[in-house]
């Protein structure tokens, strides 16, 4: 998602499009989200209170794993 800026609240999301039907396949907030496994990776901040985390304009594919695999700006605060 571009034009999040790094100050939107809980962070961006990148997406996964399937390009032959151009609909959506998947998101992933760059910032954990409640319910997120990695959730508790900010020491108790509440979401309300994390900032940044803005996605890298490169990404990767990795087939094998099927992961992809992208950096961010720095969070805060």
């Amino acid at each position: 998602m571009t034009g999040c800026g790094n100050a939107q609240p809980a962070g961006c999301y990148v997406t996964g499009h399937d390009p032959d039907r151009r609909r959506g396949k998947w998101a992933v907030h760059t910032i954990a989200q409640t319910g997120d496994p990695n959730f508790n990776t900010w020491n108790g901040l509440p979401v309300e209170a994390r900032f940044g985390a803005r996605p890298g304009s490169r990404s990767s594919y990795d087939p094998d794993q099927n992961l992809v695999f992208y950096g961010t700006g720095q969070p805060y605060p």
